[in-house]
């Protein structure tokens, strides 16, 4: 069986808005940590905005289309009940 080459997607490609050095260095500030954030937030944003569009996608199956669906859901959800559970948190703080 032969790897299919799959064109990169721009979705989720490279950004020219983000810094190219976000997950490559670590942020040592608050303000450092803010643009990092900010910026895997724009990353997360593409992500959810291609698996929104995976019907466009060609040549990949309706099975592996249909589980990425199911697996990228459920990777977001623990996301974004952790995230949840640090906003209360910081909120009773």
């Amino acid at each position: 069986m032969t790897a299919k080459a799959s064109p990169r997607n721009p979705a989720v490609g490279s950004m020219p808005d983000i810094p190219p050095d976000v997950g490559l260095t670590t942020p040592w500030t608050r303000d450092e940590h803010v643009v990092h954030i900010q910026a895997l937030g724009q990353r997360v944003a593409r992500h959810v905005q291609f698996i929104c569009e995976i019907g466009k996608l060609q040549g990949t199956s309706a099975e592996t289309k249909d589980n990425a669906v199911i697996v990228f859901y459920k990777q977001l959800l623990v996301l974004e009940r952790q995230l949840n559970r640090i906003h209360e948190d910081l909120e009773l703080a």
